[in-house]
Formats: structure tokens, C-alpha cells, sequence
């Protein structure tokens, strides 16, 4: 049996209409200020990822833009978890640890408790500081920087 997309025309052809639909959608935004206010946002965080970037070449011994080289233009994700507070949090599974596969990860949090990440074996819970972010180390600059920065397990509850 054969399945969508196993065959490099039907990729094409599922991206090209996956892509289709997604404009689409955003088309009716094409004026709105909120495509704007996240198209800049996205363009400062990105800015602020390539600056750790830099910093943590340098403090390699390598040029300040080798890690952006390394990848090329890389990618840029932006998701979005709400947890609304629980009144049963033990009852809550929140989002299983993990580790980020790439560069960095820059997280806005708000003031609703549950980040956590693992260190020496133990959930260690994030504390909510207004008006900042928190940047974990992702896979590749542990596998890249050859154990010296830490790729964080992160989780919710």
C-alpha cells in the first residue's frame, strides 16, 4: 500500500497545496497589525538568536558566525502553549520532558507556573521573571560544542 506524499511528485504536490491553503488564510491579513507585530517580533528574536549565536562561537575558539554558517539560514518556529492555572495540578500531564533539536530556544513564559527543567536528576521548577525570556541550549550546540554547553530536557506540569 502506498501512502500520500511517498513519492517526491506527491510531496510536491502535498506542500504546494499544504502552502496553497496557509496563504490563503493569511491573505486576509496581509494589512493587519498583528502579522506585522509578529513578523517583527519574529525578526528581533531572530536577531537575538544569532547574537547568543555569535557569543557562543566566540567563547569556542571559533569565528563569531560559524554556528550561523554551519546551517545556513536555518529555521524559525514559533509555537504556542497556554496552561490557564489548574485548580488540580497533580491531575494535569502538561507537555512531556523533551530536549530542543536545534540551535537555540527562546521562551516567552507568563506568570503560570510548571516550566520546569531537569538538572543532576531533578525537576528544577523556572521561575516566572517579568519581562524577560528564557533561552535554553538546544541538541545541536550540545553535539557541536562537543559536551561543553548542555542541550536542557525541559517539561511542564
Amino acid at each position: 500500500m502506498e501512502h500520500i506524499g511517498t513519492t517526491p511528485t506527491q510531496l510536491e504536490r502535498l506542500f504546494t497545496t499544504f502552502w496553497s491553503s496557509v496563504g490563503k488564510l493569511l491573505s486576509p491579513l496581509a494589512e493587519n497589525s498583528l502579522q506585522t507585530t509578529l513578523k517583527e517580533y519574529l525578526e528581533e528574536i531572530w536577531r537575538l538568536k544569532m547574537k547568543i549565536a555569535g557569543y557562543i562561537s566566540e567563547s569556542l575558539g571559533l569565528d563569531k558566525d560559524y554556528i550561523e554558517k554551519s546551517l545556513g539560514e536555518g529555521c524559525q518556529i514559533i509555537a504556542s502553549n497556554y496552561y490557564p492555572p489548574c485548580p488540580q495540578p497533580h491531575l494535569t500531564l502538561g507537555l512531556a520532558a523533551h530536549s530542543d533539536h536545534g540551535r537555540i530556544t527562546i521562551l516567552m513564559q507568563n506568570d503560570v507556573d510548571g516550566l520546569q527543567v531537569r538538572y543532576k536528576d531533578m525537576w528544577i521548577p523556572v521561575e516566572y521573571v517579568a519581562s524577560s525570556f528564557v533561552v535554553n541550549i538546544g541538541d545541536y550546540i550540545e553535539i557541536m560544542s562537543n559536551g561543553r554547553y548542555k542541550s536542557v530536557e525541559a517539561g511542564t506540569s
